[in-house]
Order: structure tokens, then C-alpha cells, then sequence
């Protein structure tokens, strides 16, 4: 606990992935209704379309929505509209409890905080609807971070390290006392490759919790 108040001690700048750290994430939500769509054998149907980087052009901001699900679409056992899969694309996203939300805007207070997630339109709509349908909230960048970089908006995702160096530079940031919370252990590999204190966040886990321990 010690060792952690430490490390803790010289951190001014907090970096949150979104997935399952700040939203809750169920992505067998979505590969159900896939294999709906697809049919039994839609994981070889989902490897033809991420084969063709489609899937990373999208998160990259280099192709849209649109041309995204049509590529789905194209590898669909029966019928299906463009909304039909837009729904299953956006079940995996769950919830995000009011008081991680209150933990945002606490933290905020005392230290740079900021959003790093590669992510989509879809996904991105589907959080600024739930956010004011839940919680009547129209600003989430503006009043939980200092400042939000996606993926699809900065043309560049993680774990590469491109991203990390961009946030650095961008937001003015010391690595030695930044702090970085993401669910997958390359994305938390690259960040300490160029110097950032990072922490792995297991899937399931509160970062409400979780930051209580630091």
C-alpha cells in the first residue's frame, strides 16, 4: 500500500482507456448477435472482413461507418439492415456507473486528466446517447477530462507507439508522472516502453476501487 501511495505521490496526469475501464463491456453481447447474422461458421465471416483491415481503417478514422458495416453485411447468411448490425456492433457497451463518473470529476480536481481509447463512431454515439438518456449529460469530454483522444480522431491506435508519443507531446506531458489505466496488457507494455507508469485494469474489476488503492 506504501509502495503504491509512493508511486502515486509523483503522479500529476491520469490517462483512462474507456472499454471496460470507465463503460462496462460484455462482448459476447455482440458476437451473439453476430453469429446470428453470420451464421454458425461467423467466425471464419468476421476473419474475412477483419482480414482486410477494415476493422482497423474504421477505428483509424480512414474508412466510415457505412463502409464498415456494408462489410459486414456482405458476409451475413440472411437478410440484414445496416441498423440491425449497427445494434450488434454497440451491445458489447454496458453501463457506466454514476460513481466513476463522480471519481472523474474528483480526480480532475487535483490532477491533468485525459481519455485514450480506440473506439468508433458508433461507439462514441452510443456513449454520448446513454450518457444524456441516463444521466442528462451533453459534455462528457469537456466536464471529466482535460482532453479525450480517439482513435478514429487522431488517426492512430494503440498499442502502437505513435499514439502514446502524440498524447506526450500533445498534452505537454512527463511520462515519469503520467498514469495510465487500460484492460489489455500490450496497450499497458507500450505505454512503459516510453516511460509511463501504467496499470493493467482486469476486465470485471472497479476502477473506483482500483484507484482507491492508490
Amino acid at each position: 500500500m506504501r509502495q503504491n501511495w509512493l508511486k502515486m505521490s509523483k503522479i500529476k496526469n491520469l490517462i483512462f482507456d474507456l472499454g471496460n475501464v470507465i463503460i462496462d463491456l460484455d462482448m459476447e453481447r455482440t458476437f451473439a448477435q453476430l453469429r446470428h447474422y453470420l451464421g454458425t461458421d461467423y467466425e471464419a465471416a468476421l476473419k474475412r472482413v477483419f482480414d482486410k483491415d477494415v476493422f482497423i481503417e474504421y477505428e483509424i478514422g480512414q474508412s466510415s461507418e457505412t463502409e464498415f458495416l456494408h462489410q459486414l453485411r456482405s458476409v451475413a447468411d440472411i437478410p440484414v439492415g445496416i441498423g440491425q448490425l449497427r445494434d450488434a456492433w454497440n451491445a458489447m457497451l454496458l453501463d457506466i456507473p454514476l460513481e466513476r463518473l463522480e471519481m472523474l470529476e474528483r480526480l480532475k480536481q487535483k490532477y491533468q486528466v485525459f481519455l485514450l481509447s480506440n473506439t468508433n463512431d458508433s461507439h462514441l454515439y452510443y456513449v454520448h446517447g446513454y450518457l444524456k438518456t441516463i444521466y442528462g449529460i451533453e459534455n462528457f469530454e469537456e466536464r471529466f477530462f482535460h482532453r479525450p483522444y480517439y482513435s478514429h480522431l487522431i488517426g492512430m491506435r494503440k498499442p502502437h507507439q505513435a499514439i502514446y508519443d502524440f498524447v506526450l507531446k500533445d498534452a505537454q506531458l512527463k511520462p515519469s508522472e503520467t498514469m495510465f489505466f487500460d484492460d489489455m496488457l500490450v496497450n499497458i507494455k507500450a505505454a512503459q516502453s516510453v516511460g509511463i507508469q501504467a496499470v493493467l485494469h482486469p476486465a470485471g474489476a472497479d476502477i473506483v476501487q482500483v484507484l482507491k488503492n492508490f
